[in-house]
């Protein structure tokens, strides 16, 4: 009281007269911003702000953390309605996991009060990057043979978040997942049942990252073997083939052992010899004249 009466009169009417047509700024409220947003898309900050009169000694300033990225003076708006202003920002691989909020500032300075400053509740950005899925697969595929199926995608960004699913025909397959920089590939291994039936098949490779996808898709051929015939001719024909050979060396091997003389037929001693009975002879009997 003592230093409110040490004022001139004239100054301190000024005073109180500036305090009743001030007007701290609050609430300052910042504007929900989109789940994720892809990274080099422009989004929008709009921030809002009740009070903080005089308008024209109000700005607004944007901050990404605690860097300050704008700043704007607020425009006059009609009596009872929130000043608002927007800021236009390019979502990066940086803005990924950053808090942003906006700030009040209403300047009074110059009227022998203060700076009055008033935030918002700060709001999480959240940055994604998504590229386009390939499949690395076989034309075709033989029943009752093991296949490997890949799908890769790369320009991913973040990699942890990010899922991959490959079907066959409709099933799902249960593939090896690898993470790397960028990049995400799942590999699977493949058998075509026997009994099943021969055809196309779609392969299907869908990843999943901030409520976004991107698939891809390939047909692929199933069919079953057939027995060539060709391995089992030449089979029988090798087999004639060796017979024929061994037939023709053992013909050789008698004729030069004829040659040579050295081939014996093998007969039989004389006394060994027993007279072969024919029907016109009949048996031997004893001699006519002997019985005489």
């Amino acid at each position: 009281m003592a230093l409110l009466k040490a004022w001139p009169k004239s100054s301190l009417n000024l005073l109180v007269f500036a305090v009743m047509l001030s007007e701290s700024p609050e609430p300052v409220n910042l504007e929900p911003l989109p789940r994720w947003i892809l990274m080099g898309q422009n989004f929008s900050l709009r921030c809002q702000v009740w009070g903080g009169k005089p308008r024209q000694n109000l700005t607004m300033a944007l901050f990404r953390g605690p860097q300050e990225l704008s700043r704007q003076a607020v425009s006059e708006q009609g009596p009872g309605k929130a000043a608002e202003v927007t800021f236009t920002a390019t979502a990066s691989r940086e803005d990924h996991g950053v808090n942003f909020s906006c700030r009040a500032e209403l300047d009074l300075r110059a009227r022998g009060l203060g700076l009055y400053q008033k935030s918002s509740a700060p709001m999480e950005l959240h940055t994604f990057a998504l590229g386009t899925p390939r499949l690395i697969v076989p034309k075709h595929l033989e029943v009752g043979k093991k296949e490997t199926v890949s799908c890769e995608i790369d320009k991913l960004f973040p990699v942890e978040n990010a899922q991959i699913h490959l079907s066959l025909g409709g099933r799902s397959l249960s593939p090896t997942v690898v993470r790397g920089q960028d990049m995400l590939r799942a590999t699977a291994i493949v058998i075509i049942a026997e009994g099943e039936k021969e055809g196309q098949r779609e392969l299907t490779c869908n990843v999943t990252l901030a409520d976004h996808d991107r698939e891809v898709q390939e047909n692929l051929t199933v069919y079953k073997s057939r027995r060539d015939p060709v391995p089992i001719v030449m089979g029988v024909l090798l087999a004639l083939g060796l017979a024929a050979m061994a037939g023709a060396i053992a013909t050789l091997c008698l004729w030069q052992n004829l040659r040579k003389g050295s081939y014996q037929p093998q007969t039989l001693p004389l006394q060994d010899r027993t007279p072969m009975e024919t029907p016109e002879t009949g048996p031997k009997g004893p001699s006519p004249v002997a019985s005489a």
